[in-house]
């Protein structure tokens, strides 16, 4: 397997994984949430760009099921967040794991700094935004290996060419 060249997060005592994309660019991580979705109902989590090189932690922050996309594509926006991972009620934590890590991979392989919004499902939008989808390749600790899928969350004039994209494909 490739050696991922980026770390996510982890917590204390949990496992550590592997997420990476066909081209060998990929992030370790824990798909175990800080925070509690299930309480929380849907939200963003957001993770500001860190001041310093300190570490900043993510926070979820509420917002409407209607307005996820929307609303999380307008606050990575902001230089001050470097990604967004939209939380819709319903989906596992360890998708949006998943899809936490492909937010932290996006972003550590774009020079613009612009915030990256991700979701684990793909999202219901508005015309003005689009999503593409990224296939993720996950390695557990114990070496088994599943794939899996997050989306990307982006303005629809950031798009070139075709809107259903496939990170890696030809």
């Amino acid at each position: 397997m490739e050696r991922p060249n980026r770390h996510v997060w982890t917590r204390p005592g949990a496992a550590v994984y592997a997420a990476s994309f066909p081209d060998g660019s990929g992030a370790l991580f824990s798909p175990v949430l800080p925070v509690d979705l299930a309480a929380a109902g849907a939200g963003l989590l957001i993770r500001d760009v860190p001041e310093g090189g300190e570490a900043v932690d993510l926070r979820l922050v509420p917002a409407l099921r209607g307005e996820l996309a929307r609303v999380a594509v307008a606050r990575a926006a902001s230089p001050e967040v470097a990604l967004v991972v939209v939380c819709p009620v319903g989906v596992s934590p360890y998708r949006t794991a998943v899809a936490l890590a492909v937010a932290e991979i996006l972003g550590a392989s774009r020079a613009s700094g612009a915030g990256v919004v991700t979701c684990a499902v793909a999202p219901a939008h508005g015309a003005s935004l689009a999503t593409i989808r990224h296939d993720v390749r996950v390695r557990a600790a114990g070496g088994a290996v599943s794939r899996c899928r997050a989306f990307e969350i982006v303005a629809r004039s950031a798009v070139r060419g075709p809107v259903s994209l496939v990170r890696g494909a030809a």
